[in-house]
């Protein structure tokens, strides 16, 4: 009885094999195709950082001052002639700094 068993196995043992092989095999693929996926996001994840700092330096020279001097100029702003200040409360000093000795 043990040797009829034992043929049985050597039969079928072939074909277990062949069965884990394919298994293998479809795991395998299933992964590199995962594989091109992932270097697609990576790849992606560069373009954006890319695009992220070109961003990063058109605001940056669109807020420096001489850009803003020129967008002022062009909207008719001028450099002022003299100081000129603009008082709300009457000609005498403030009440801390009035000393009428």
């Amino acid at each position: 009885m043990n040797s009829i068993l034992m043929r049985r196995l050597l039969r079928f043992m072939p074909l277990c094999v062949g069965l884990l092989m394919v298994i293998e095999i479809v795991i395998i693929n299933q992964y590199a195709g995962s594989g091109s996926a992932i270097r697609s996001v990576d790849a992606s994840i560069v373009s954006l950082k890319q695009e992220n700092n070109l961003l990063e330096q058109r605001v940056a020279s669109a807020s420096s001052y001489l850009t803003i001097a020129v967008k002022a100029k062009e909207a008719g702003f001028v450099e002022p002639v003299k100081n000129q200040y603009l008082t709300i409360a009457s000609s005498e000093p403030p009440v801390a700094l009035y000393n009428p000795q």
